[in-house]
């Protein structure tokens, strides 16, 4: 690390640290520059809406973005707002959004749901030996199914196939008495 470098940093050290606690460093700490928006209210309030959003197992694509930025912009008075795919990437490096795949059945099921049926099953199988309690669940596999996602080189262009429908099913059962 150059001198000048390590000055910045002591310098800063306070600012930076703080940065650094609000999750709000982004790129700048390499700068030394912090820059403020004219916009901080239109940014705050997207990433508490988008946050929000993902807790109930929404995820807003960049377009779905954009759009809610410009009209939280309109609803502060901010007519001036771009919300721009520029701007987008700048608020995804500083808060650190990624865009993820989305997948699988465990955002499915509420918590209450889960709780209802607790209370609810004992009276269901009362009556009921357990051996005569049985539970079952299926799941399979594409077998022929390729990666949907990989690493290849920059340089090369990368294609794909239709997609293998080849599937092996399997269930599983189960008595509460714990026979297979």
């Amino acid at each position: 690390m150059w001198k000048n470098t390590d000055c910045l940093y002591l310098k800063n050290k306070e600012s930076i640290l703080s940065l650094y606690q609000a999750n709000t460093l982004g790129s700048r700490i390499h700068t030394g520059k912090s820059r403020t928006s004219e916009y901080v209210e239109v940014n705050d309030t997207l990433y508490k809406w988008f946050t929000l959003a993902c807790s109930k197992n929404i995820y807003p694509g960049g377009p779905e973005l954009m759009e809610k930025a410009k009209e939280i912009a309109e609803t502060l008075g901010k007519p001036d707002f771009k919300g721009s795919r520029g701007w987008l990437d700048t608020r995804k490096k500083r808060y650190n959004v990624k865009q993820l795949r989305i997948c699988g059945e465990s955002g499915d099921v509420q918590g209450e749901t889960v709780e209802s049926w607790k209370e609810r099953i004992p009276e269901i199988v009362q009556g009921y030996e357990k051996e005569d309690i049985w539970n079952m669940d299926e799941t399979g596999i594409f077998w022929r199914a390729l990666p949907e996602h990989g690493f290849g080189q920059k340089s090369r262009s990368c294609k794909g196939g239709k997609k293998s429908k080849q599937r092996i099913t399997v269930a599983f059962f189960v008595s509460a008495y714990g026979q297979k």
